[in-house]
């Protein structure tokens, strides 16, 4: 590994630290102000709305600069949203539109060199494993944050506690700002070709593009808060809380530990297909039983099932991208394509969670996990045609 590529880890791991600190529990603060499952939905899907929205503007600007500068300007909007609300406080659930918008602006950006810098450092024989490397440190931080913001939720009294954690990620935002300038990427082609990678036709990224539309419903609501909701329901303190998030993230650091040890490209479809068992099979636990004892069991299947589906999408995606006749000139314009499909996955997953909620208000979190828990596993038999199609028997002709 690069040295280049060892600072870009190093930096994935103080925005995931700074996320980390914040993320899920701007949504629980947002949750102790009104209660409202609407609200949690609305702020996903302006957050979504705002990423898709926002990408090709995003490319233009990497385009225009470089894509590592395009991350700093993501760590700065990291660190306007959380500014902002440290300025609106109790004022935040009448604003979720703003908030989203911005934070989904600040993923846009950020995410621009993320991607690059992936394909940059490492190939599709050797992805895997530094994709299971980034995750491990992200990992790492994800124990660390959770519980430091746990503990001063509960020991800072008050909205102060709230409003500590939220400094802290503005802070560890800067640090993060500060830090990517040791990192560097490769310069960009001038041309874009948007329309070409629109209209590739290649068997692996045109199936990629309706996989990763179904996945994204998941993204949409499940990751995006009905885990959190559904854990604070059951455990009903912030320092619990934190500390479950701290031992999933334990759970997930150990996995990507192993997995990168023994993780291959030709074995990505059974890897992804356990993964899926696991969130599948603990989702439908836990919405029929919703203790603490399940939802550690939960935790702990859910760590090791997301982290094996959430690389192996990543590295199928980038492994469909560098197959492009045109990759090494229009690579940003296949990622910027990509969000498409996640972007209009991500707001059909809300959209069907407040179907659901209109209809059964009372059950919808157990609804939604089953539900969406479930989306994983489904995918298994088109990611087998996509990536495992039946070999072609040849025909003998008569002499």
């Amino acid at each position: 590994m690069t040295l280049n590529a060892r600072r870009f880890l190093v930096l994935l791991m103080l925005q995931a630290f700074g996320v980390g600190l914040s993320n899920i529990f701007v949504n629980l603060y947002i949750w102790n102000i009104d209660r409202s499952l609407v609200t949690q939905a609305s702020y996903s899907l302006c957050t979504s709305a705002a990423i898709l929205l926002s990408f090709p503007l995003c490319s233009l600007h990497a385009r225009r600069t470089s894509p590592m500068a395009s991350t700093r300007v993501g760590l700065l909007l990291f660190m306007l949203t959380y500014g902002l609300i440290l300025w609106l406080q109790e004022d935040c659930a009448r604003h979720v539109y703003l908030i989203g918008a911005l934070f989904g602006l600040a993923v846009s950006f950020f995410v621009i060199g993320q991607h690059m810098q992936f394909l940059e450092n490492a190939r599709d024989t050797q992805r895997d494993r530094f994709l299971y490397a980034a995750n491990f440190l992200t990992s790492a931080a994800a124990i660390v944050a959770p519980l430091l913001a746990g503990w001063l939720i509960q020991h800072v009294a008050g909205p102060t506690g709230y409003f500590t954690v939220f400094g802290l990620s503005l802070l560890t935002f800067a640090l993060a700002a500060w830090w990517s300038y040791r990192v560097q990427g490769q310069p960009l082609a001038r041309q874009s070709n948007l329309p070409g990678a629109w209209r590739n036709k290649q068997r692996t990224w045109r199936g990629m593009f309706w996989v990763s539309t179904a996945m994204a419903t998941v993204q949409g609501t499940y990751t995006s808060f009905l885990v959190t909701i559904m854990a604070y329901s059951i455990l009903q303190d912030e320092f619990v809380f934190g500390a479950y998030s701290a031992m999933v993230a334990l759970v997930g650091l150990v996995s990507s530990v192993a997995l990168a040890m023994r993780s291959q490209a030709r074995h990505r479809l059974r890897i992804y297909t356990l993964g899926a068992l696991l969130v599948c099979a603990s989702s439908v636990a836990l919405a029929l039983v919703q203790q603490p004892g399940m939802l550690v069991l939960y935790g702990i299947a859910s760590a090791i099932g997301m982290n094996t589906i959430n690389t192996c999408e990543i590295a199928w995606s980038y492994a469909a991208i560098e197959s492009a006749p045109d990759y090494d000139q229009h690579k940003l314009d296949y990622i910027v394509v990509r969000e498409i499909p996640l972007g209009i996955g991500r707001m059909l997953g809300v959209g069907l969670f407040l179907l659901l909620n209109s209809q059964f208000a009372s059950q919808v979190l157990s609804l939604g996990f089953v539900l969406f828990g479930t989306v994983y596993l489904a995918l298994v038999p088109a990611l087998r045609r996509i990536w495992q199609p039946a070999a072609t028997v040849p025909t003998l002709q008569k002499t």
